[in-house]
């Protein structure tokens, strides 16, 4: 039975997508799990990232009601656990073409949600990738997913992203029968030690949030990789924003390499939260 995972902030450049597809990838390589990443960002960056074509399968699925089938794609031919419904510039026009539809018989934050139960057999995970504003795919991936995670700079102005993300998550109490889902983490990318303010934002927001996340490090090889359409793990798997640094950041533990933050310390750190979030998901219910 699958779960649902987000990846949010209402500000742009936090590390949504490379977050998404790297977590995306280690889940299937890694533990063998069915995984659906879902881009609902119209500029489709995951499809970019991976290399594949962006054939908006997102639009298609939720308006025209194609099957699934017919519209994921696997981006790489040695994971075919490994799916991507795309996203394209047609996802802009979700809420539109969705509301007209749908004619106010039903939500249509709910159309994601219940569109995916039918397949929820079918994965184990499905990872929502977001665009920085707010919008209907954003909030329709909240009603489908059951836990969500920030990435976020800690740079001057990365309390506004949170705290507008948070009030987004708070604002689905308008939807009685809407589960909303929970807060997993803060996750800081792209840290450097070395730049003015990061420790210091990062201690600011670890007493905020206390759900801090181990750091994903500045590193030249995580942009590198998605200019050359591959995950850290297929560019550089021992890469620090990969497996972590030997230095620890605040009260971060450590990876099973023994090393600290990286996006294996993330997944490591989900794939032990899974069993428990298994129990409560969502979509298990009738």
């Amino acid at each position: 039975m699958a779960i649902g995972l987000a990846l949010i902030n209402q500000k742009g450049g936090q590390f949504k997508t490379t977050t998404a597809v790297n977590m995306s990838y280690w889940f299937a390589a890694q533990k063998g799990l069915r995984v659906l990443l879902v881009d609902l960002d119209p500029q489709a960056h995951c499809s970019h990232f991976l290399g594949v074509e962006a054939n908006g399968g997102v639009f298609r699925f939720l308006v025209d009601r194609e099957p699934l089938g017919n519209l994921v794609i696997q981006p790489r031919s040695t994971l075919p656990n490994l799916h991507l419904l795309a996203s394209n510039k047609k996802t802009a026009n979700l809420e539109s073409e969705l509301r007209k539809k749908l004619a106010g018989k039903a939500s249509p934050a709910l159309v994601l949600f219940e569109a995916l139960r039918k397949y929820a057999s079918q994965y184990d995970l499905f990872v929502f990738d977001n665009q920085p504003s707010v919008s209907l795919p954003q909030v329709m991936s909240l009603v489908a997913s059951d836990t969500y995670i920030i990435p976020a700079w800690m740079d001057s102005s990365a309390l506004d992203g949170m705290t507008q993300t948070l009030e987004s998550v708070k604002a689905l109490k308008e939807f009685p029968a809407i589960i909303q889902p929970t807060l997993l983490g803060v996750l800081p990318t792209n840290f450097s030690e070395a730049r003015k303010g990061d420790l210091e934002k990062y201690q600011e927001v670890a007493t905020k949030f206390k759900l801090i996340l181990p750091c994903i490090r500045t590193d030249s090889n995580a942009a590198r990789a998605v200019d050359n359409q591959m995950t850290i793990w297929e560019f550089a798997p021992r890469a620090k924003s990969a497996t972590g640094s030997k230095k620890p950041i605040g009260l971060e533990g450590a990876n099973s390499l023994g090393l600290h933050g990286g996006y294996l310390h993330l997944c490591e750190i989900v794939d032990a939260l899974i069993p428990q979030i298994e129990r409560r998901t969502k979509y298990a219910r009738n």
